[in-house]
């Protein structure tokens, strides 16, 4: 049975590029929530870094953009690494 290495990682994002990206393209945030599908709350929650979003959000924001998710890609670790902090707060 082969893993797929995808499952296996978590990724961080950038939400200050996204910012930058978004505001570089003149869209607001209510722009980007809307063409996204997603809530205001949560753009907002993603530029500011409050939240680690899932990687299918930020593929709708990365898409809206016109740019490619890994372009917003900061680090890379395995899920094992990650399971001691089981309580950080999860958007999308």
């Amino acid at each position: 049975m082969t893993m797929n290495i995808y499952k296996s990682l978590d990724y961080l994002y950038d939400g200050e590029r996204i910012s930058v990206e978004r505001a570089r393209r003149g869209i607001s945030m209510r722009q980007l929530a809307e063409q996204a599908k997603l809530d205001v709350k949560t753009i907002a929650r993603i530029e500011q870094n409050q939240v680690r979003p899932r990687p299918q959000t930020v593929g709708r924001i990365a898409a809206v953009l016109g740019m490619d998710i890994i372009d917003f890609i900061i680090y890379t670790c395995s899920r094992n690494e990650n399971t001691s902090n089981q309580d950080e707060r999860m958007e999308g």
